[in-house]
């Protein structure tokens, strides 16, 4: 699990809202260096006056050794700023400190609660997007993504219902099952891992689409058995040393207002 690394602490007299430059270590503390190697994920924190900040920002960078060191901001989590990041200005030094495992960091990265409907229409929806930094997989990481959803088909007939997931331009995982008509909704789940094949331009994805029987949603806490589609794809070749949209969309092959899916709830992690 990500834990506070022990008393790593530096300083830096960066200026904007851009990369920041490590001054070295804060007196009676540690740099970055002694927790991490270059191009490590880092859950960061700048402040202005640790002890009563006005200025403050919160999120995931990543540390690259260099002349100087410097800690990217590529997802800001929280600041003074309205959730934005802070423009650092001329004259004031700041303090950085970083949570992170000897591993580096292990943690969810993103989630997202909103439900999103795709109903009545056969054009290809996303309902989930995330665009993931730059070198957040380095050589031998991964991300995981895991999706709670259910599907209605109230209609006359039959209906394709067609789950894909994206990194950049590759679809990693794909499945289209023909469901029945019913009046009830059916669970569905989706759980999917995407990691670094021991380089930065190639990865190896495993999918597993879950759909039960119908009245598997909607407060029924019997678990039933239901289809169980798998599928690995050993052969993506995305540059992940830029940041690339990982993605998830539904699609319809009946447009019918009888016939729904809906993303519930979504979670992604980088182990």
């Amino acid at each position: 699990m990500a834990k506070f690394a022990d008393r790593v602490v530096e300083t830096t007299q960066t200026t904007g809202t851009g990369t920041l430059d490590l001054d070295g270590a804060q007196t009676g503390f540690r740099p970055f260096s002694d927790e991490l190697t270059t191009g490590r994920a880092v859950y960061y924190v700048i402040e202005d006056d640790p002890a009563s900040p006005t200025e403050y920002e919160y999120g995931i960078g990543t540390w690259t050794s260099g002349s100087p060191n410097t800690l990217s901001r590529d997802t800001v989590e929280g600041s003074s700023n309205g959730g934005s990041k802070i423009s650092l200005t001329g004259g004031t030094t700041y303090t950085v400190s970083a949570t992170v495992t000897k591993s580096g960091l292990d943690l969810a990265i993103d989630r997202d609660v909103s439900i999103t409907n795709v109903s009545n229409t056969t054009t290809e929806t996303t309902v989930y997007s995330f665009s993931v930094p730059a070198n957040t997989l380095e050589t031998n990481r991964a991300l995981r993504l895991t999706m709670a959803a259910d599907y209605l088909n109230n209609s006359a007939g039959s209906d394709t219902f067609t789950i894909r997931v994206k990194y950049g331009a590759t679809t990693i995982f794909q499945s289209a099952q023909s469901l029945t008509q019913d009046a009830n909704r059916r669970g569905l789940t989706l759980d999917v891992m995407l990691s670094a094949a021991n380089g930065t331009g190639q990865q190896v994805a495993r999918g597993v689409f879950v759909i039960g029987p119908v009245n598997t949603f909607a407060g029924n806490t019997q678990g039933n058995v239901g289809s169980i589609y798998e599928a690995i794809h050993a052969s993506i070749a995305e540059d992940s040393t830029g940041a690339l949209t990982l993605s998830v969309t539904f699609q319809h092959a009946t447009a019918a207002a009888t016939i729904d899916a809906r993303e519930h709830i979504t979670m992604l992690e980088l182990l």
